[in-house]
């Protein structure tokens, strides 16, 4: 009976990890196909973003909310300010309960424009994403890594590159989809050229394309070719 197991296991294992592996490709699908109708909807609103530096506080964040037509789903705890938090915004929440919360710091509050594009960042994109699927995801990146990095030992021509040892696809792929999504809203949050190209960077440096995404211009672009990318109609701010 336990051999009969045992000859089973890997099978078993196989279809699991196909399974697993279409509940992720499904995930994504979805939140790509919602997302994508939510930024053409967006698209249309016109806003007239004031000129001034916002002022560091929670009455900035609440009315960046109401400017940008940014709606808090209820499953959201925030977003407030946090003084003491280093990046522009953090989405944060466990692997299954739908509930997050949302906190924005100062580096946020350059421009009313990348205010509402971190808002919009954290709560239209992040917010909406399974967790237990990027975690997933980054797992399988991982195990196929480090199987890759084994077989490597006997036949090197299939051992990763330096640069795939830190790959973690699930979360890459969110942060890309995240800045993504500021780009294509370039017009609706007012962004100048040197936001827009700030943004470019932050994500390919810090959130490089995986390797198999390479060919995906909506995934693969690089701040080297900017500006051959910003005239695609996809992603491209309308007379800023």
């Amino acid at each position: 009976m336990f051999s009969r197991f045992l000859q089973k296991l890997p099978m078993s294992l196989v279809i699991l990890a196909g399974m697993v592996g279409l509940l992720i490709a499904l995930q994504g699908w979805q939140e790509a196909l919602a997302l994508r109708e939510y930024e053409q909807a967006m698209s249309e609103v016109e806003v007239i973003v004031p000129q001034e530096q916002p002022p560091q506080d929670q009455e900035s964040i609440d009315t960046a909310m109401v400017l940008f037509s940014i709606k808090t789903p209820p499953t959201v705890d925030g977003p407030t300010f946090d003084y003491s938090l280093g990046d522009r915004g953090l989405t944060t929440g466990g692997l299954v309960l739908p509930q997050k919360r949302v906190t924005v710091g100062p580096a946020a509050f350059t421009s009313w424009s990348v205010l509402g594009s971190t808002l919009a960042h954290e709560i239209e994109v992040h917010v909406p994403q399974s967790f237990f699927m990027v975690v997933a995801e980054d797992h399988i990146t991982r195990w196929q890594i480090e199987s890759r990095r084994i077989i490597g030992r006997a036949f090197p021509r299939f051992a990763p590159s330096a640069k795939e040892l830190f790959e973690n696809d699930g979360t890459w792929k969110a942060e890309r989809d995240a800045y993504m999504h500021e780009i294509r809203n370039a017009k609706r949050f007012g962004l100048s050229q040197e936001e827009l190209a700030s943004i470019w960077r932050v994500m390919d440096y810090f959130y490089p394309a995986a390797q198999n995404d390479k060919n995906d211009p909506q995934l693969s672009a690089s701040s080297e070719n900017e500006k051959e990318l910003l005239n695609r109609e996809d992603v491209r701010p309308l007379e800023l």
